[in-house]
């Protein structure tokens, strides 16, 4: 079932947001999940998968004896010399030295969640969570700002893309990791959190003060810009995606509107069976959308175009920024390779791995499992999308958009 109520035209949309979400995305829900407020730039897809059991890890083969001798002899010290045994737990032992584990294949997006993470797994998913409405990862031992949510009270305060957070409310944050990042970020709404950022052309460290609001994630947002230009700002790829997609070209076209701008800037990602669903809209049945390369056997899929492609001749192009990962990257590098679309922008942020949560007890791990590639042949994880056409805000400390405006007057001209 596909989720269409009638064959669409390249003027007009006509989609069931009901059937689009049984039939695309109860299939398989791949989540590129982004610590938004958060949330690491960090993907995973959930799925009722389960990991294997596996043998006791003293028991395997792949260590010996002499591997653990460095733990227990640590451990053994621990309890006979240190001071505050009061603060000696086994199981909080247990739980880092497994993290321990995860941290030595030196993956920034791989961890290990104790319970009290699912509670945010559920508000990022929802899309509703308090907090102050950013994507943050790992990077070179950094938390980094992926992209403030258009209008959220990070972006009110001044966080930009690329911002490295020193500081959380005092707390040195050099080698914190995201999951821990965020849990300091976020808080009661209304309340205060104190950011120590680091920008680049900044001499010194600077303090950014946000009031903490009740984030809620718009979808997308469309206006009429100059005349028969139309823009898309496409913030995330959830659910409610493709059907306010819909709505937005549906009234700009209405309204007139013959040429549009993508602007997926600071889309740090969502839902790949909603990225790759979009793109349907825009690239042929039966061509290539995305590469998968999946675990140690570097086994590959192919994801095809299913859709009818009926806005292939669109005369567009799309916007991207340091802040546009993952999902937004795929959507990206399927039109650009296949329709030739031009990308304007920055180099985006380079996001292309995923992630599976496997249920380990009552923690869950997150693993790398698979990497993408665009049409093109394009390792999106590590290098991002290269832009046809740089475009950079000579004032960025000013309300003017000098980027859109460059954008817009690009589109009327092609």
């Amino acid at each position: 079932m596909k989720y269409y109520n009638s064959p669409p035209d390249d003027k007009h949309l006509n989609l069931s947001p009901k059937s689009y979400f049984n039939a695309k995305l109860a299939l398989k829900l791949f989540i590129v999940l982004f610590v938004i407020g958060i949330i690491s730039v960090v993907s995973f897809y959930a799925g009722n998968q389960t990991a294997q059991a596996q043998e006791p890890f003293l028991q395997s083969e792949d260590f010996s004896s002499r591997n653990f001798q460095l733990f227990w002899d640590t451990w053994t010290k621990i309890k006979q010399e240190y001071i505050a045994q009061d603060k000696v737990s086994t199981d909080k032992a247990a739980l880092e030295a497994a993290r321990g584990l995860v941290k030595s294949i030196d993956d920034p997006y791989s961890d290990l969640y104790s319970p009290e993470r699912g509670k945010i797994f559920e508000e990022d998913l929802k899309g509703s969570f308090g907090g102050v409405g950013m994507e943050i990862g790992e990077k070179k031992g950094f938390i980094t700002v992926v992209a403030p949510l258009s209008g959220s009270p990070a972006e009110k305060a001044g966080m930009k893309a690329g911002d490295m957070i020193l500081k959380i409310n005092g707390e040195d944050a050099t080698g914190m990791t995201a999951e821990v990042a965020v849990t300091k970020i976020r808080g009661q709404v209304g309340t205060k959190v104190t950011l120590e950022v680091m920008r680049e052309g900044w001499k010194m460290p600077k303090d950014i003060v946000i009031v903490r609001g009740k984030i809620e994630i718009p979808a997308v947002t469309s206006e009429m810009y100059s005349g028969n230009v139309g823009v898309i700002k496409i913030n995330t790829f959830n659910p409610k995606t493709i059907p306010e997609f819909a709505i937005g070209y549906n009234k700009m076209r209405n309204a007139g509107a013959t040429r549009f701008v993508l602007d997926l800037r600071n889309n740090p990602g969502g839902y790949l069976d909603v990225a790759v669903s979009f793109a349907e809209l825009f690239v042929p049945r039966g061509k290539l959308v995305l590469k998968e390369v999946w675990g140690p056997s570097k086994s590959e899929n192919k994801v095809v175009s299913e859709g009818p492609g009926s806005l292939a001749g669109l005369k567009m192009v799309i916007l991207l920024n340091k802040g546009s990962a993952s999902a937004s990257e795929i959507f990206a590098g399927a039109l650009h390779d296949n329709l030739k679309t031009k990308i304007l922008g920055e180099k985006s942020y380079g996001k292309g791995s995923v992630q599976q949560i496997f249920p380990i007890g009552d923690h869950l791990l997150k693993l790398t499992v698979g990497y993408w590639y665009t049409p093109g042949g394009v390792r999106i994880e590590g290098t991002g999308l290269t832009p046809d056409v740089p475009l950079t805000d000579k004032n960025p400390d000013d309300t003017i958009d000098e980027v859109l405006q460059r954008a817009v007057d690009y589109i009327k001209h092609i």
